[in-house]
């Protein structure tokens, strides 16, 4: 399969099916006329709303969960929701309670800044807003002011305007690359929010001539200098969001991860130069999940022709099961959302238990010794501040030769509770997370290094 055909499947399998966004523009459609019934006695299910987010900016995937609609309120409004206690919070009851009436049969619910419809894949957050004279807009802040609510600015016209004349001016490839670094962040459960995905794609893509022409024979190369420049990044708290200039948060440094990535995909360069063609593909889907597709085979008809198929599984005569689980496959979504601390304590017999790292900082080693258990526990303030209900799931991955030798490598997504057990065994730079799911979106995970000796 040539460069182009590759990333042109990838990119068909990353679309949102035509049934999904039926089902998401109905569900826009009646949140927008059941609002504009509330607030301004019109049936019209299109007008006042703006999308925005990923939606808005056309850079959403199949995966994608977080679904985000701006209400523009009348500005006659604007007094009526400036007095009394946390009139912010009272703007979203409100718009709650037009939403319930359409969306009887889903759980409506008011968040900080938004109000949430859930639905069995997918959520619509819906926030209403009240425009600026300068065609911004200010949005309820429900914990501003030490709880007793304020008003923020949101500029997402000028985000989306950016995305358009980036398209139109300088490179057509910037949608398809914040697409495809869309689903490497859901493999590798990476806490990046959309904008931040989608200013750091422009960001990447200003600062080269190289693929302001190419088409998708030149993804490869893009991804792959792309991730070079991603983890040569300094440490930023945070970036000036695309065309707004507005702060995007940086949650956890994601240089190491990216690093990763750009050597995956120099070795896929590479397999394919090389006519590894299977190689190329595992390469790939490593960095991109399920969603890249897998090699072609050269299969022989009935007429004794050669054709080219695709298979659903890769032949390996290797001896140990790849029993590896991946959020991407197990879950609707990544969307990192909440903090999550994890500790592990090491116990041994006839000794205090400890903390990994006081543990091996007493024994002036960097690996743990065999038969030592191992416990792992969620701390309890991180789970103040995720709303139930949500469900918890640990991740053992054991890494290295005798993992492979003893056909034990795991690595099962599995559902447990707050605290989880583990015997250190054999040697290898083995691995835990810890997620935490809610509506099937993985919103917080941690992970833990257990070297073992």
């Amino acid at each position: 399969m040539q460069t182009a055909e590759m990333f042109r499947s990838f990119l068909n399998n990353l679309k949102i099916p035509d049934e999904r966004m039926q089902a998401i523009a109905k569900h826009y459609k009646n949140a927008t006329r059941r609002l504009n019934i509330r607030f301004r006695g019109s049936e019209n299910g299109f007008n006042n709303r703006l999308k925005v987010g990923s939606a808005g900016r056309r850079t959403a995937v199949s995966k994608t969960s977080d679904l985000d609609m701006l209400y523009i309120m009348p500005s006659g409004m604007w007094e009526d929701y400036q007095s009394g206690t946390n009139p912010q919070r009272r703007l979203l009851r409100d718009v709650k309670d037009a939403l319930k009436l359409s969306f009887s049969q889903q759980e409506v619910k008011v968040d900080r800044l938004v109000v949430q419809i859930v639905f069995d894949s997918f959520h619509i957050e819906v926030q209403p807003v009240f425009e600026t004279d300068e065609g911004h807009f200010r949005y309820p802040d429900t914990k501003a002011n030490d709880g007793n609510g304020g008003w923020r600015i949101t500029k997402p016209r000028m985000e989306i305007t950016e995305m358009r004349n980036f398209r139109n001016n300088k490179s057509r490839n910037l949608h398809n690359l914040c697409r495809m670094l869309r689903a490497w962040k859901n493999r590798n459960t990476i806490d990046m929010g959309g904008l931040l995905i989608d200013t750091l794609a422009w960001r990447f893509l200003k600062q080269t001539d190289d693929y302001d022409d190419t088409g998708m024979v030149s993804y490869g190369l893009m991804c792959r200098d792309f991730f070079d420049f991603l983890h040569q990044e300094d440490a930023h708290e945070h970036y000036a969001a695309i065309g707004s200039g507005q702060r995007v948060k940086v949650y956890r440094n994601f240089q190491r991860q990216a690093k990763r990535a750009f050597k995956l995909c120099a070795q896929a360069i590479e397999a394919y130069e090389n006519g590894s063609t299977k190689k190329c593909h595992e390469h790939w889907r490593e960095v991109f999940g399920l969603t890249f597709p897998k090699a072609a085979v050269e299969m022989r008809d009935s007429q004794g022709l050669e054709s080219a198929n695709f298979i659903n599984e890769s032949f390996s005569a290797q001896a140990w099961r790849n029993t590896e689980e991946f959020t991407d496959e197990k879950f609707d979504d990544v969307d990192i959302r909440f903090p999550l601390e994890v500790s592990c304590n090491v116990k041994e017999n006839g000794y205090r238990e400890r903390s990994i790292k006081a543990y091996l900082s007493d024994i002036a080693r960097s690996w743990l010794p065999a038969n030592r258990t191992l416990s792992f526990s969620i701390n309890p303030e991180s789970l103040e501040v995720i709303p139930e209900p949500y469900d918890i799931y640990w991740k053992v991955l054991n890494r290295g030769r005798e993992a492979e030798q003893r056909d034990e490598i795991r690595g099962q997504i599995t559902l447990g509770q707050a605290t989880h057990t583990e015997h250190t065994k054999f040697r290898g730079t083995h691995k835990v997370w810890c997620y935490i799911v809610k509506n099937n979106i993985v919103v917080a995970q941690n992970v833990i290094d257990i070297p073992i000796e």
